[in-house]
């Protein structure tokens, strides 16, 4: 009885994984997002990324990728497991000529990712990694 009262918790913790994974699909999914800032993790420290920079990632259905620098462009993949977890990304980026340190920790701090979430209170994607957190907001077209 023990057994399948602990496999029955699993099976609902798996199922209410997947609904999240999907809604977070959904708001995030088809929408350009672009950078607002960065948060260093150890010292909590805010750097607040100019408007007119240009940082964005645009996350398309087919788990592809769209990533804005200052002046270069990136393509890629991604992927989500059903807890939010950032399994892999992969860019490929064109090299017109050089992007500034925000664009160069942006690329970084992406390829580091570890979990995705979305910020109820301020509707900010949150990207999060081992060293930097990004905070992203849906870019108004």
């Amino acid at each position: 009885m023990r057994g399948i009262l602990t496999l029955l918790i699993l099976a609902l913790g798996l199922m209410s994984a997947g609904k999240v994974n999907r809604q977070l699909r959904k708001e995030v999914v088809g929408k350009t997002w672009e950078v607002v800032s960065f948060v260093d993790v150890a010292t909590q420290e805010k750097q607040l990324v100019p408007n007119n920079l240009g940082l964005s990632v645009k996350f398309g259905k087919q788990k592809s990728m769209v990533v804005t620098l200052e002046r270069n462009t990136c393509r890629g993949t991604y992927e989500l497991t059903r807890d939010k977890r950032v399994k892999s990304i992969q860019l490929a980026c064109t090299k017109m000529c050089c992007d500034g340190e925000l664009s160069k920790l942006f690329l970084e701090s992406l390829h580091n990712a570890q979990q995705f979430g979305k910020d109820r209170t301020t509707d900010m994607l949150v990207v999060k990694g081992e060293h930097t957190i990004i905070q992203l907001k849906v870019k108004q077209e």
